[in-house]
This record gives C-alpha cells, sequence and structure tokens, in this order.
C-alpha cells in the first residue's frame, strides 16, 4: 500500500504536474486544499478495500445487487484491521494529521497516556469492525467464509520442487546479491547528492549522496534476514496447527472447533501494525524480529488451522503445506518490516533499510528525484509479489472446489 502511495505520487507529478498538499488545510479554512490532499489518501484506501473485497466475492446466480452489495461490505468490515494499518502508513506519507500519526508521534516522543489511548482506540475499532464484518456476512451467506483464491492446477512433484525452487532461489539472491555492489552502502557524498542514474551510480544517489544501487542490494539483504526467519516459524507453527485441526475434525469436536476459530479470529483482528509499533517503541527500534514474531505467530496458527479445513492429513499434503506457509510467511515479513522500516522503526541505521530508504524518498523529494523512491519500491514489490505467486498456485489437493487460504489470513 505505501508503495503504491508513493508511485501514485510520482505520477502525478510526473505525467500530470500535480503534487498533493503536503502541509494540511481544515476544510473550513482552504476546502479546496483539504479536499486535494485527502483525495488521494481516501482513493488508495477504497481501492485496497474494493479490491480485497473484490477477491473474496463468491459469485452466484441467485444474488441480488443488495445481496452482492452486503457481501461486499461484510468483507470489507472484515478486514478492518488490516485497512486501519493502511491508513496509518497513508497518514505518515500524505502527511495528513491523524489518529495514526498522533500513535506514531507519540511512540517516539514516550508518550505512555496518548500511546495507551490511541492504540486502544485502533484495536476497539478493528475488532467491532471484525464482528460487524463476520455478523453481516453470516446473514447474508448463513455460511462460513472463505477466501475463494485461484484453484490453479492441482501440484505434482515437479510442480512443487520448481515453486520451492523459485522461493529458495528469490532469498539466495537477495543474501548473495550485495556482494556486488562496488559502493559502501553507508558512504555519503555530498557532491553527489540526488544525482540521477547513470555513470558510477546505476540507480542515482540519495539526498546524502549515498549509492542507492548498493544499498538496494543491502538492503534486499537486510530483508531476507529477517524474512528467512519468520519464513521458518510460520512452518514451525502452522504444520502442527493443520495435524491438530485434521484430528480435531475426525474427533467430531466441534465446540472446541469454534472455540478455536473465534480465539484465532479475535487475535488477528488487532491491527498488526499496531502491535509492531508499541512492541518496536518498548524494546527500542531495531531489528524487529520479536514484532514480527508477536505478529505473525497468531497469524501462522490461523493459516495452519484453515490449510487443515477438511484434509486427510496424508504425507505428500504437508510439503505443499509447508512450501505454501513459508512463501505466504517470506512476504508477509518482508512487506511489514518494511512498513516499520518506513515509520523509523525498522531496522537500525548502520543497515540499509528498503523501508526506510521509502520514507527518505517520500513527500517532495519523490518529485524532484523519483528514482530514490521507485527502485527499491519496485524490489520490494516484486520479490513479495514473486514469493506471493510460489504461494498461490501451491495446492494441497485437486478438485474445483478446493479455495486455499491466502494473503487475507496474514493480513487481516
Amino acid at each position: 500500500m505505501f508503495c503504491l502511495a508513493l508511485l501514485g505520487i510520482l505520477s502525478l507529478v510526473r505525467y500530470f504536474d500535480w503534487m498533493p498538499p503536503l502541509a494540511y488545510s481544515s476544510f473550513w479554512d482552504d476546502p479546496q486544499t483539504n479536499i486535494l490532499q485527502l483525495f488521494w489518501p481516501i482513493f488508495a484506501i477504497g481501492l485496497l478495500g474494493g479490491l480485497w473485497a473484490a477477491l473474496e466475492m463468491r459469485s452466484r446466480e441467485d444474488s441480488s445487487t443488495m445481496v452482492i452489495l452486503a457481501r461486499a461490505l461484510g468483507l470489507i468490515l472484515r478486514h478492518g484491521g488490516m485497512l486501519l494499518s493502511a491508513i496509518i502508513l497513508l497518514e505518515i506519507i500524505f502527511l495528513v494529521p491523524g489518529m495514526g500519526r498522533l500513535l506514531v508521534k507519540a511512540s517516539f516522543q514516550l508518550d505512555v497516556p496518548v500511546v495507551s489511548a490511541s492504540a486502544a482506540v485502533f484495536i476497539w475499532l478493528a475488532l467491532w469492525s471484525r464482528f460487524l464484518g463476520n455478523l453481516l456476512l453470516a446473514v447474508v451467506d448463513r455460511e462460513p467464509t472463505t477466501r475463494p483464491e485461484s484453484t490453479g492446477g492441482a501440484i505434482n512433484g515437479h510442480g512443487l520442487l520448481i515453486g520451492g525452487g523459485i522461493a529458495i532461489g528469490v532469498l539466495l539472491l537477495l543474501l548473495l546479491l550485495p556482494f556486488v555492489a562496488s559502493q559502501d552502502p553507508l558512504m555519503t557524498n555530498r557532491s553527489e547528492v540526488l544525482a540521477g542514474p547513470g555513470g558510477a551510480h546505476w540507480l542515482g544517489t540519495d539526498p546524502i549522496g549515498r549509492d542507492i544501487f548498493s544499498r538496494v542490494l543491502h538492503g534486499g539483504r537486510a530483508a531476507a534476514l529477517i524474512a528467512l526467519p519468520m519464513g521458518l516459524l510460520a512452518i514451525l507453527v502452522g504444520v502442527p496447527m493443520v495435524v491438530a485441526r485434521v484430528l480435531l475434525d475426525r474427533a467430531g469436536k466441534s465446540a472446541l472447533l469454534y472455540g478455536i476459530e473465534g480465539a484465532l479470529e479475535g487475535i488477528v483482528a488487532v491491527p498488526w501494525l499496531v502491535i509492531g509499533i508499541l512492541i518496536q517503541v518498548s524494546i527500542g527500534a531495531g531489528w524487529p524480529f520479536l514484532a514480527l514474531a508477536v505478529i505473525l505467530v497468531p497469524r501462522a496458527l490461523r493459516v495452519g488451522w484453515t490449510l487443515g479445513a477438511g484434509e486427510t492429513l496424508q504425507l505428500p499434503q504437508l510439503a505443499p503445506m509447508a512450501l505454501r506457509l513459508g512463501a505466504l510467511f517470506l512476504a508477509a515479513a518482508l512487506v511489514m518490516s518494511s512498513a516499520l522500516g518506513l515509520l523509523g522503526l525498522g531496522i537500525p541505521l548502520s543497515a540499509a533499510d528498503l523501508g526506510g530508504m521509502l520514507s527518505i524518498g517520500s513527500g517532495s523529494i519523490a518529485a524532484v528525484a523519483p528514482w530514490v523512491v521507485i527502485f527499491p519500491g519496485l524490489v520490494l514489490t516484486l520479490v513479495a509479489a514473486i514469493w506471493l505467486v510460489v504461494a498461490t498456485r501451491v495446492r494441497t489437493r485437486p478438485g474445483p472446489e478446493y479455495r486455499p487460504v491466502g494473503w487475507a489470513h496474514i493480513m487481516s
């Protein structure tokens, strides 16, 4: 979302010669400026919610227009925690004063009362949004809601090897490519500030003269070092949850099944970015392993629980399940760690960070030197997309009715 927001600013500047107002103006003082500033954040949130609802909508021949609209509203409400996390990021990018900016600012100032109150408001809104969304979907659909992703083809041994090879290959590239970087990613050069791509700097330089090519490569390695343990952790947590779900299904423990599912739904409804901010501020900004573990472990439990529904627990099914969990959570850890970096709560300043690079390039700098944002944003988006494609093509069993879980079960 924050990559799309920053790239949206660049499109406005480069092709329409229009820069969103960066100084907030009240609607009552300057209505036109206020509308211009809020238009793109609102558009981005609407686009995100609409796309998410469209991906999860089930097509039914007997559905009326009102039923379709009610189902779409229920899906959007159900993912309120994800939308609230996106709102925090958009407030930072577009410099919009709101509860998200208040939470981040108070976190840096260690203002405990304001942080506690702001976080409580976000959590309260997310829980109520989740409850109302599930209630509306239960009334409209009268059956459990599951995300209908691409069915694709049934995975075989060769497909499993190809998918695993792609996921691991991208990971190895991120880890090894920094060795070809010819310049120090931390070295500044005041005489080459915001130099364009070309010459000694293939991708240009940032506002203090650091080589972006070297920083992108080292930032990718830092992201891989964060994503790898999170992917392994997801496998270690999620696969046993698959087994537990299958065994409980066989035993017919319906009350226990509903209890566990309800508890997982409540835990993952809390906006993940709020959790990350609170943990990073509490322990001091640095490598966000603890914050990501706290965010992702409940989601790995939920994904494993959902993957186990209707399975027969045959050994050949566990390998694609493990690959799916690993690829999904590699992408999730990459995106979430970069989001924390955008807020200034990512990895230490002594290491290059893709999210930190996007933070430096946001605002007016993107209009002057768009390459500061474009290249780290492209790397982040491309790597996450590759891992997600691998994950969404992995299936544990064939059949047109199979609906594998995915991104929706992690981000919201």
